[in-house]
This record gives C-alpha cells, sequence and structure tokens, in this order.
C-alpha cells in the first residue's frame, strides 16, 4: 500500500519536530457546500532544515513517538 503524502505549512517548531498544516476543501455533508478545513501533523524533521512559514511535503511512517506519524520528505519553498 502506497504511503500518504501530505504538502502542507510549517506552523511552529522544535527540536526535530515540526508541526504542518494542512488545508483542503471538503463538501458539507448535508448542504454541499464547499468549506475550508484544517489538519494539523506533527512531523520529524532530521537535521532542522525547515524554518516557520516554509512549504513542506511530509509521507507517513512509523511511529516516531507518540504523536508523530510523518517525516519532512522535501522542502517546496
Amino acid at each position: 500500500m502506497a504511503k500518504k503524502r501530505i504538502i502542507g505549512q510549517v506552523v511552529s517548531k522544535s527540536t526535530d519536530t515540526v508541526c504542518v498544516l494542512h488545508t483542503y476543501k471538503a463538501r458539507h455533508k448535508l448542504y454541499g457546500k464547499t468549506i475550508k478545513k484544517n489538519k494539523k501533523y506533527l512531523c520529524h524533521d532530521s537535521g532542522s532544515s525547515t524554518e516557520i512559514g516554509m512549504n513542506v511535503e511530509v509521507e507517513e511512517c512509523v511511529p516516531v513517538s507518540k504523536r508523530k506519524r510523518f517525516k519532512v520528505v522535501r522542502i517546496i519553498k
């Protein structure tokens, strides 16, 4: 099975961990209107190569800690 890849923006950072905000559009179940939704992911960033505000691509991986299930694959901007 393929690993999930997500593109998002770095909103906070600490040692070897970044919080990535993924914004996407979804349809409302009852009314059908398109709404904007956000989801935050904690991601492992080995080497601390990212900064706040950068767009990054993250990929699913084995659990690194209790809440970290993704790792930074590449920096887009």
